[in-house]
């Protein structure tokens, strides 16, 4: 169970693959969020980071399961990533 999240990058930062983004919280312990590619910043999904302890996960979608939005050129590197139907398989 996640309790805390924090973005750990800002809005317009420039990052590359495999830096921190943001930590997350479990009642047992904690873990760093990493890029997926290089790229820039440009939201942060506060309402789900704000709220986290209280979202029933079942009421999770693809519309607002995300933490950061990166711009990127980086094709290739996002085609190495799982997507939400993806990920949901994989639990």
């Amino acid at each position: 169970e996640i309790v805390f999240i924090e973005a750990e990058s800002e809005i317009t930062e420039s990052i590359e693959q495999e830096d921190i983004i943001a930590t997350s919280e479990t009642v047992k312990a904690s873990s760093n969020i990493f890029s997926p590619s290089d790229g820039i910043v440009v939201e942060h999904n506060n309402e789900l980071i704000d709220s986290i302890s209280d979202i029933d996960q079942n009421e999770l979608t693809e519309e607002n399961f995300w933490l950061i939005k990166i711009e990127t050129d980086s094709i290739d590197d996002l085609l190495k990533n799982l997507n939400y139907e993806q990920y949901q398989n994989y639990l």
